[in-house]
This record gives C-alpha cells, structure tokens and sequence, in this order.
C-alpha cells in the first residue's frame, strides 16, 4: 500500500511528464509560425541581467512544495483541476495566438551558462506565462497551511519578475499566467466546495458507515420474542387464536 504522500509524488510525476510532453509538441509546431510580439512602452530599454537565470530556475522548484506541506485531499485536488484549467486555456491560446520573444545575445558573466540552458526552450510558446502560473497556483494553494507563505510569495514575486529580466517573457506574459491561475483556482474552487458538500451528505455518510455485525447464536430481540409466550402462558393468559372463540 502507498501512503498519500507517495500517490501526491506519483500524480505529480504523471502530470508533469504529460504536461511538458504536450508543451513541447505545441512548442514545436509553432516554429516558423507568425508571431506577435506584445511589447509594452519602455519595455524593450529594460536590460538583461544574467544572474537572475539563477532565480528563474527556481521557479521549476516551486511545484514540488506541494509535496512536503501538509496539504488536505480537497486543496490538493483543486490544485491540480486549476492546473489543467490553466494549462488546457494556455495550450489553445498558444495554438491560435502564437507569441514569441526575439533573445538577445547572452555576455560572459555569473549565470550564462544556466541561461543558455534556459533558452533551450524555445521562445514561441510566451503568452501566458506558464513558469509564471504555475508559481501562483503553488501559492493559492499553500498560503494558509504553512508559516512560509510570506517567503512563498516572495519567491513567486522574484521567479515573476525574473522572467521579464531574462528575457524569457514579455510583461503581458507575466500579467496574463497570473490572471489565467487566478481564474482557474476560483473556477477550480468551485468543484472543491461541491466534493465537499458531496462527502458530507447523509447520502453519504451513510455510505461510509460500517454495518455492525450481530453477535453470534440466537439474535437477543428474537430470544425475547420467543420468550414472551411462555412468560404469558405461565401467568394463565391463553394467547391461542383459538383459546377466545372457546371461552
């Protein structure tokens, strides 16, 4: 038998493989497609800055928190419906509104040869950020059940800011993976109140309830009714249906 941890661990391994498989597919068949480009006023005169490679890589971390807190079934399951609301929503956007990002040339400085590790990742699957996303959906799930929600956030923050500052993502990239997981968890919050109401139905507890099993031998309110017309008898009432027509 495998405890809840492990089954989280093995859910959590299907997910991600499935998840990068169909990333990586969509990815590629976007190669050579035409791109927007969603450049915001004065963004293009923001830097580069190579060492936040290093807190951009700490955003593919950030999914594995869910595994060493101590995370209920209900949040756990919305967790992972918002998942897939979000990444079903990002996968057709980036099917129908392809968007990429043009990378400049990396310098030799701290953090390069992580960066070029990065950019690995092909640029054409931007809008919305999914590395942005998933660190939100983390953090929706985790905020009220662990005493480091505040350094939670503070590394979704950083991994957010870190995408821009990489080059990886546009602003808009940014903005648009946190409203699709904020979405998505609200919507996803939704199923989770209706497991709830559906678990704590009579309905259902009744299902759950473990039928008692009797005792062995003779049921006790079968020995009392077999007893009560011998007591009868020995106190001189007749109980025959045919003892009142005699008399």
């Amino acid at each position: 038998m495998t405890g809840p941890r492990t089954r989280r661990a093995l859910i959590f391994a299907g997910t991600y493989v499935l998840y990068h498989f169909v990333y990586t597919v969509i990815n590629r068949l976007n190669v050579g497609r035409e791109a927007h480009q969603l450049f915001l006023p004065g963004e293009k005169s923001l830097p580069l800055v190579v060492p936040f490679a290093f807190v951009y890589a700490g955003g593919f971390l950030l999914p594995v928190v869910v595994l060493f807190v101590r995370l209920d079934a209900a949040s756990f399951n919305r967790l992972l419906r918002a998942f897939w609301l979000t990444a079903t929503a990002a996968f057709v956007v980036f099917v129908i509104f392809p968007v990429s990002l043009e990378r400049p040339a990396i310098p030799d400085v701290p953090g390069a040869r992580l960066l070029r590790l990065i950019y690995v990742d092909q640029p054409n699957n931007d809008f919305p950020s999914l590395h942005v996303a998933v660190g939100w959906l983390v953090y929706l799930a985790c905020r009220r059940i662990t005493r480091w929600s505040t350094p939670l956030l503070i590394g979704v923050l950083a991994v957010s800011v870190s995408t821009v500052l990489v080059k990886q993502h546009y602003v808009v990239d940014v903005l648009g993976g946190i409203a699709f997981a904020s979405v998505a968890w609200k919507v996803a919050g939704r199923g989770a109140r209706a497991d709830r109401r559906a678990s704590s139905s009579p309905a259902a507890s009744d299902s759950r309830a473990v039928p008692r099993t009797p005792p062995p031998g003779r049921p006790r309110q079968l020995r009392a009714s077999v007893a009560a017309p011998r007591d009868l008898a020995r106190s001189g009432v007749c109980t025959s249906p045919t003892s009142s027509i005699v008399a």
